[in-house]
């Protein structure tokens, strides 16, 4: 029975981790478990292999920055996406430092427009002066691929390691029960 208790708290240890791992890799648009919304307009982070475009941020209605040569037209201008390189946010703003096709570098400002959903918003810049930084938290998603791949490596050991608990866990409980209706 005591190794019963040590293998649930062990689980239940590792479940608390696992969730920690996946909500941070939500940010990255490689979680898991889908129950998180922490972005503001319910913009979620999404990624796709690269031939499929890429990181992206979409809202539930479609609405999407995502890179690989997609066109935007900001501002009466069309602004063709090549990555996003990371964003920022706080309670009411998303901003996505994006670069074009030509290698340049834009701030595109996410706003919610009067029905409701999101738009970008009528300006664009280009990243001659970077937004008040301290306004917002930033998630840098070109930079950190090998950080990245580890947080996903440790999240799926740590997923099979669960499993395996667990099961060894149901062995022992079901184990131990025939041997107590035997005895």
């Amino acid at each position: 029975m005591k190794t019963i208790k040590i293998l649930a708290i062990l689980i239940t240890i590792l479940g608390i981790i696992y969730y920690q791992l996946d909500k941070r890799l939500f940010y990255y648009g490689r979680n898991d478990l889908h129950i998180y919304n922490l972005l503001p307009l319910n913009i979620q982070p999404d990624y796709q292999p690269p031939f499929e475009g890429g990181f992206s941020l979409r809202q539930e209605d479609g609405f999407s920055i995502t890179g690989k040569g997609v066109a935007y037209p900001v501002n009466k201008r069309t602004v063709w996406i090549n990555r996003v390189l990371k964003y920022g946010y706080n309670a009411q703003y998303l901003v996505a430092v994006v670069i074009d096709s030509n290698r340049n570098r834009y701030h595109i400002k996410f706003n919610q427009n009067s029905k409701g959903s999101s738009e970008i918003n009528g300006t664009i810049e280009i990243d001659n002066k970077p937004h008040n930084s301290n306004l917002y938290k930033w998630i840098d998603i070109d930079g950190n691929e090998d950080y990245i791949w580890k947080l996903v490596l440790y999240r799926n050991y740590l997923m099979f390691t669960i499993f395996f608990l667990l099961i060894t866990l149901i062995y022992i409980f079901v184990r131990h029960k025939k041997l107590k209706s035997k005895g």
